[in-house]
């Protein structure tokens, strides 16, 4: 049902009439909203999933600093820069964590499984699940550029673990 504000002059109309959406001024056809399940879109809800995960541990300093940084929309901001354009930064960091000795893998797998990290899968993804010590390495590479904590590398695990989540 629409609802219509001032109707003599017609200022705004909210509602639905038939296929027709109001909002304010505007009007649109109404279309049913559709989801994805596509490999690709499943590997993007994968690594924004990982991502989040990470993000919901980090301090209330982190946080502070990296709203003063980037505002409000700081999670949004650090989503963008840890998955780059078509998911390019996601993937050429995943290469770099690829490269290094599975016992450096493990402790970074290790650091994150003790801040309640845990291994995120999409079934219709063609990426294989994200490790939780990758989500946290992923996360760390893109804040280190900001200087709150350092660069990750295959050995400095409990020094990133401390500047993240204190």
């Amino acid at each position: 049902m629409v609802k219509i504000v001032s109707p003599l002059h017609s200022y705004s109309a909210h509602g639905k009439l038939g296929d027709v959406v109001y909002t304010g001024r505007f009007a649109r056809q109404y279309v049913l909203p559709t989801q994805a399940n596509t490999e690709a879109q499943g590997n993007i809800r994968q690594a924004f999933k990982a991502i989040q995960q990470v993000t919901n541990h980090l301090t209330g300093q982190i946080r502070k600093d990296l709203r003063a940084l980037w505002g409000a929309r700081w999670s949004a901001i650090l989503a963008a820069e840890v998955l780059g354009k078509n998911l390019a930064t996601w993937t050429q960091t995943a290469t770099s964590y690829q490269a290094y000795i599975p016992a450096a893998k493990e402790d970074w797998d290790a650091i994150a499984t003790n801040f309640n990290i845990t291994s995120t899968a999409i079934p219709y993804a063609s990426d294989p699940p994200c490790s939780p010590g990758f989500a946290l390495f992923a996360v760390a590479a893109s804040i280190s550029t900001t200087g709150y904590c350092p660069m990750p590398t295959a050995d400095n695990q409990p020094d990133v673990a401390l500047a993240l989540f204190g």
